[in-house]
């Protein structure tokens, strides 16, 4: 069933371009949570289905990693409060009955719904977070800490967490994550640096490099 109708932006062919675009969002349900988006980023992950560089893309789409306010909750939403900002990534729903689900790793789960390109329990297709609201799972909704700036929060929903959930879940210790540009410029004397030269410099230095980069590139 159909819920309320909301303003978005979507990319409607392989060119990528995203214009306005309305669409009505699903019913809410008794789990779901309603949120106000106020931001939502867009990482490489994007590009590529908007392009419909995979070839599996169902147009209209839009680009995920959102953050948002709680404006409406299902009654048997215990764990947010109206008002409460709150961040959602690449997923949005999963079956809650196989052993990943069951174990908290839905990003397994066969069933997984995908924040955009994907389709609903109820059938309708998911539209992505370049909008003005969204109705989701509130399994799959975090709460943004206090101190963390939204505009910043949005990259960590996704790219951000793509790095550091599985270091974190695999080595058990602190540590950083950078991008290649900051990376680049600490370990250079000015811009323009060969990239051989620069990870001669850092020769000794790095115990692991984790490329997340989904596109054939170089890897030296």
């Amino acid at each position: 069933m159909e819920g309320r109708k909301v303003i978005g932006w979507a990319a409607r062919d392989t060119s990528g371009i995203l214009s306005p675009y309305s669409f009505n969002l699903r019913k809410a349900g008794a789990e779901d949570v309603m949120l106000k988006v106020l931001y939502c980023g867009m990482d490489h992950t994007d590009l590529h289905p908007i392009r419909n560089e995979i070839h599996v893309t169902n147009y209209p789409l839009g680009p995920h990693e959102v953050v948002g306010e709680v404006v409406e909750l299902g009654p048997e939403v215990k764990q947010l409060n109206i008002g409460d900002l709150v961040g959602v990534g690449c997923i949005i729903g999963s079956c809650g009955e196989c052993s990943s689900c069951m174990s908290n790793t839905e990003q397994y789960c066969k069933s997984r719904v995908p924040t955009y390109n994907g389709i609903y329990k109820d059938g309708t297709t998911t539209q992505g977070g370049f909008s003005s609201a969204m109705v989701v799972d509130q399994k799959f909704v975090v709460k943004i800490p206090e101190n963390l700036a939204l505009e910043q929060a949005a990259p960590l929903l996704c790219a951000g967490v793509t790095a550091y959930s599985p270091l974190r879940q695999f080595i058990g210790r602190d540590f950083g994550l950078g991008r290649s540009w900051p990376f680049r410029r600490s370990h250079s004397q000015g811009h323009g640096t060969p990239r051989d030269t620069l990870m001669q410099r850092a020769g000794n230095s790095l115990d692991y490099i984790l490329d997340t980069i989904l596109a054939v590139h170089e890897a030296t």
